[in-house]
């Protein structure tokens, strides 16, 4: 019998041992990177992202680094500066394939993403709803709600909103009313109204939509904020489109 024996129980032997130097609570993140390798997804969204370094100089590459943010915010990791005590975890170095980035690496990486290279992300999240749209669809609908992203600190583009009453990020959500998936994520400054970007985005929804089901019959779901003359103009000239104002949709 091994020294470090606790107990029989039937079969089965019980063992203790204090020399577990490398251990991980992490242990989910197995699952998470193996839908993401799956989905195909981190891959395509790291696609859309240029990358003006230094072949070079390079030690982490765009899908790398974004791949890292988004497992590590999926195991409750919200904040770059998470890393430094994570640096060592021996499960989440193993499934990222590399070793941890640093929190200054991160930094970069996120300040360098231009508007366009924002724009073009945002394109993406369409075009892969788009493709998801079965043919022969009667009708979608398009939920739409901004919502407040608190933050502390000095972060860059971070102002206080009366209506919050909070220092924050502008979210908006553009998600399809029955099957509950994301169409457009945007986050904006702020001060900025969530109703201000509500129609150029709308509008370039619907044309991506129409090219793949130009009979289609859209309904767009909105609080009555988002009830302004600019949507009502655009509805009266694009058939098959309406706005059930009114609606309060899930806080995201």
């Amino acid at each position: 019998m091994d020294k470090n024996t606790a107990f029989f129980r039937n079969n089965q032997m019980f063992n203790y041992s204090f020399d577990a130097q490398n251990v991980s609570t992490d242990g989910s993140i197995l699952l998470t990177k193996k839908i993401a390798q799956k989905s195909g997804y981190l891959k395509s969204f790291s696609g859309q992202i240029p990358d003006y370094r230094n072949p070079l100089l390079v030690k982490y590459s765009i899908e790398d680094f974004v791949t890292q943010r988004v497992l590590m915010m999926m195991q409750g990791y919200d904040d770059c500066n998470d890393v430094q005590r994570l640096n060592h975890d021996p499960l989440i170095e193993a499934v990222l394939g590399t070793a941890i980035a640093s929190q200054p690496s991160l930094s970069r990486f996120e300040n360098n993403i231009d508007k366009k290279s924002v724009i073009n992300l945002c394109y993406w999240f369409a075009e892969r709803y788009v493709e998801g749209l079965k043919p022969g669809t009667k009708e979608i609908i398009i939920d739409v709600d901004g919502t407040d992203d608190p933050t502390y600190g000095q972060q860059e583009f971070t102002f206080f909103n009366s209506h919050y009453n909070t220092d924050m990020y502008m979210q908006i959500f553009f998600k399809d009313g029955v099957t509950g998936q994301l169409i457009v994520p945007v986050l904006l400054p702020g001060c900025y109204n969530s109703k201000r970007l509500f129609v150029p985005i709308v509008k370039r929804l619907i044309r991506m939509v129409r090219c793949k089901l130009p009979n289609v019959k859209i309904t767009v779901r909105a609080d009555s904020a988002y009830s302004k003359p600019e949507f009502y103009k655009m509805a009266n000239e694009i058939k098959n489109v309406f706005l059930h104002s009114g609606y309060q949709p899930t806080r995201y």
